[in-house]
């Protein structure tokens, strides 16, 4: 009688407690929402297509500055840009030449 008389006051209090305590202190679960990770996944992929069109832009931008140096018409313009300033330099050194004689 004696035992039963301290193990009552002890359980009534447990059972009280556990009713009293709060929700946050109660274990939590893990919890899967479907719609959340579906959102998140079409959110990757839309990243990813991103990354994909900035990579293509810029290999379209490395191409095409290749092909302008590599261009037959790109390189004659050049050589002939050139050409043009070294026969009006010599033109220059000779009318000099000539002014000086």
């Amino acid at each position: 009688m004696n035992r039963q008389v301290i193990l009552n006051p002890i359980i009534i209090g447990v059972l009280i407690a556990a009713l009293l305590m709060p929700v946050s202190v109660q274990a939590q679960w893990t919890v899967f929402d479907p719609t959340n990770y579906g959102l998140q996944l079409k959110k990757q992929v839309q990243e990813i297509n991103r990354w994909i069109e900035t990579v293509n832009q810029y290999t379209r931008m490395y191409e095409n500055a290749v092909g302008q140096l590599t261009n037959l018409k790109g390189i004659l313009r050049t050589a002939d840009e050139l050409l043009s300033q070294d026969k009006r330099l010599r033109s220059l050194m000779s009318n000099w030449g000539q002014v000086i004689r």
